[in-house]
């Protein structure tokens, strides 16, 4: 379905904080006209919903995850009270703003976890439309559609919603600093997402963070007790994850001072009292209590997975190397799964967070713990036991549903994870194993130990049998059958089809 064009929608009045349509009034029949073709727009994307007494069923069983989004996007109402989902279906499913009607739409189908193309109808309906998404309303909209496809676990379709966004956003002006307070949460939800998806694909990011750097180096000595030290921490993580996406993406070497970033990740570490990084013992049964638990998961987990992309790299040297990047790499995979963990358990039978594009990260922590595992010569039970647990999830997501990301993981922690203590695999061939948006795990089996030194093999661990190699991802993924990169018209652009870009291959591996 194509977009509808903005200049058959008539006159639109501008609120504040919104790109003006129109601006010359030239009468009241296109505004009759305007006001019909919004009409038209809400029933077509009311069509695509069942009937309300339905949408309120899905929404008292599925809604869980609204609270959290509703908490770090809620610009309309200046009030703290956080609208429940059931309350804004009630309000808006008569409404006659098309983008409120499209924002009910993409909550039903991100609740349903089905009906994706709901997703493509609001696309061409409302964002396509710069009558809408020119708006707050549809910003809103827009950040609700970035990120249910990021739950979904379509990255690429995300990153390309969030610099829309962030272009549509800047055009307003929300990202310089002057925007009320409740427009501002539009901004960040939109840059925090874009900069999320751009360190995960290793894409080009769209913002320069140089003035944010500056208000973060100038906010850091005054934040110690304040509320506002959680936006500034995220806001520390995201500039690191800048960073990393410009070494990354540059076509010349462009190399993290490993020493200054970690000095600048242990001055956000120390913004939070210790007992916020305390894990809980046990969970909040339900209400504002579990829903500040889950954003503070998520604020560590992007914490973790940023200072693990940081030294990343450090894994692809000789495993003799004993490079300290190399150990920071490590424990930062070990904290990610912990908070993984956390967000994968369920209270009254729903999960606590459920993202399909988070399960692919701690995905990735699984395997970089794995592979600092896999060349020592004796591991701690505890990360053993770590990496059992997150198979376990893996495994259990595999058969609940037929998600693909599930089923590669799983399968790929079935190859690389030894299936007892003595270190010994299912299959025994050397194996290559390629991850989209990560890089390549090769597994040889190592070499036979000579007799001279069988006495002190005896004190190596499970990990003892077996040489892993960690081979960096670039930009595009390479096909197992070519050497040649794939080219976008091939692949690059289909994009529900993500993680069809795992590859097994067995046999012999150079």
């Amino acid at each position: 379905m194509g977009a509808i064009s903005s200049s058959k929608m008539g006159i639109y009045s501008a609120q504040p904080g919104e790109i003006e349509q129109n601006p010359i009034n030239f009468g009241g029949q296109k505004e009759h006209a305007a006001s019909d073709h919004h009409a038209e727009v809400c029933k077509l994307l009311r069509s695509a919903i069942p009937p309300y007494d339905a949408i309120l069923d899905v929404f008292q069983q599925q809604g869980t995850w609204w609270n959290s989004f509703r908490q770090k996007t809620q610009a309309i109402s200046q009030a703290s009270r956080i609208e429940p989902l059931r309350e804004f279906a009630a309000r808006v499913y008569t409404s006659t703003n098309p983008s409120e009607v499209a924002t009910l739409a993409v909550a039903y189908t991100r609740s349903t976890g089905s009906n994706h193309e709901i997703l493509q109808l609001v696309d061409d309906m409302i964002i396509s439309n710069s009558t809408y998404s020119t708006t707050i309303l549809g910003l809103e909209c827009l950040i609700l559609l970035g990120k249910t496809h990021t739950d979904f676990g379509q990255p690429r379709s995300a990153w390309l919603i969030w610099r829309r966004g962030m272009a549509i956003a800047q055009l307003m002006g929300l990202h310089n600093g002057h925007a009320q307070r409740s427009h501002g949460q539009i901004w960040w939800s939109i840059y925090h997402g874009e900069r999320f998806t751009s360190l995960l694909l290793g894409l080009p990011s769209g913002f320069n963070d140089r003035a944010y750097e500056i208000e973060l180096s100038r906010s850091l000595p005054d934040l110690a007790g304040k509320e506002a030290w959680t936006h500034y921490f995220v806001l520390g993580c995201a500039i690191e994850a800048g960073k990393i996406v410009e070494r990354n993406t540059s076509p010349h070497t462009l190399p993290i001072e490993i020493q200054d970033s970690r000095e600048r990740m242990d001055i956000l570490r120390r913004l939070g009292p210790s007992q916020w990084w305390e894990l809980p013992v046990s969970l909040p049964p339900s209400g504002n209590e579990l829903d500040c638990l889950v954003d503070r998961m998520l604020m560590q987990l992007f914490f973790f997975h940023v200072q693990m992309y940081t030294h990343l790299p450090s894994m692809a040297r000789d495993k003799y190397d004993t490079d300290i990047s190399k150990d920071s790499c490590k424990s930062a995979a070990r904290e990610l799964l912990k908070r993984y963990l956390v967000l994968r358990q369920r209270v009254h039978g729903t999960y606590l967070f459920e993202c399909k594009t988070s399960d692919f990260v701690g995905f990735t922590a699984a395997i970089t713990l794995l592979l600092w595992m896999c060349e020592q010569s004796t591991n701690s039970q505890a990360d053993w036991q770590l990496i059992h647990e997150v198979k376990t999830v893996f495994d259990q997501l595999k058969t609940e549903s037929d998600c693909p990301i599930a089923i590669q993981c799983s399968d790929a922690l079935q190859v690389l994870c030894p299936r007892n203590e003595a270190g010994d695999f299912e299959d025994d061939r050397p194996r290559k194993v390629h991850i989209p948006f990560f890089g390549s795990i090769v597994r040889n089996k190592r070499a036979a130990v000579s007799e001279d030194t069988i006495g002190l093999e005896t004190e190596v661990a499970e990990s003892a049998c077996t040489d892993f190699h960690y081979l960096l991802s670039n930009t595009l993924p390479i096909s197992s059958n070519s050497q040649e990169t794939l080219w976008p018209d091939e692949m690059m652009w289909d994009m529900n089809q993500d993680w069809d870009l795992f590859e097994f291959a067995s046999g012999t591996m150079g």
